[in-house]
Formats: C-alpha cells, structure tokens, sequence
C-alpha cells in the first residue's frame, strides 16, 4: 500500500512528510523495517543501523495527537487540571479544552509541549528499533540527530530548547 493524500503531511516541511502515528503509516513502515532487518539481519558488513537521518517531528501540526497531548498532561499533572492552571498560569476547564498547536506564546505550555512532542518522538524510534533488535540484539543503532539540537529557535519564549530526547535505545 502507498501513503494515500489524506496521510501525508503538505504542511511538514521537516524531516516526516506523514503522520507517523496513522495506523496505515506504522504498517508501512513495519512492513520495511522488518524487510530490511530480517534480508540484513547478522551479515558481517552491517556494523550498526541508523533509525534515522537528521529527524525532525512536529506533533503540534496533526491534530490527530490531540487526545495523545491530552492523556500526556493528564499524566504529567497528576489529573489535575487546577495543578496545570497553576503550572501555566491559565485558566483550563478541562485537559481536553488545551489546544493542539506547534507553539505557545506561554512558556510553560510550550516547554510542557516540547517535552510532549520529544516523548512522542523518542517512543516511535523506540518502536522502530525494538522490530530492528528482534533480528539482531546485538547491533548498535542510532538517530543522527541535527547539529542544532540544544540550540533555541526564535519563537519570541526564551531559551526553550528543540529536538529530540537523547536515550538508549
């Protein structure tokens, strides 16, 4: 199957034209990864596997993260919407009524996005890389990240920082 119109991202100008959390997307790309993983496998020449190049993700461009964002700060404020008013300085009636967008102007609600969308991120490399393991546990992969991660962009918030959170796979 391809990646229909209706999944593809036109206004992803980053590295994932597509949202990577659609269930036909995550076929596709389990249908390559354990294609290539299983053809690869143990041969010799192989020496690690890059998950990706330079990636960049955007959670606040789909609205279809909307309920994931939603469960995230319910998670993370204990489900306690007065806690994250307090946090924000907002006024929320419910986690539900936070919008989904790819920048606050409040500081707190843009790094608690962030910290969202690099969560996010983080868990579908981990994803790629747990079908990648199952072939061979014992080859090292890894993300070659950009050369600006830790370095702020200008959204007028302060040194708020970007990029994808940094762990073992």
């Amino acid at each position: 199957g391809l990646i229909t119109p209706d999944k593809y991202d036109t206004k992803n100008d980053y590295f994932l034209g597509f949202d990577i959390y659609s269930p036909e997307v995550k076929q596709i790309i389990e249908t390559f990864i354990r294609g290539m993983a299983e053809t690869l496998g143990n041969h010799p020449a192989i020496k690690s596997i890059c998950l990706s190049n330079e990636p960049v993700f955007r959670a606040g461009r789909d609205e279809s993260n909307a309920p994931a964002w939603h469960d995230y700060l319910r998670e993370y404020y204990h489900n306690d919407v007065a806690e994250m008013n307090t946090t924000w300085k907002e006024n929320f009636a419910g986690f539900d009524d936070v919008p989904m967008q790819e920048f606050y102007d409040n500081p707190c609600m843009h790094y608690d996005y962030l910290r969202f969308n690099d969560t996010m991120f983080a868990n579908w490399h981990k994803w790629i890389g747990d079908m990648v393991k199952e072939y061979n546990p014992n080859i090292p992969i890894h993300s070659k990240v950009m050369p600006t991660i830790g370095e702020t962009e200008g959204h007028g918030i302060g040194e708020v920082h970007v990029g994808i959170a940094l762990l073992e796979l």
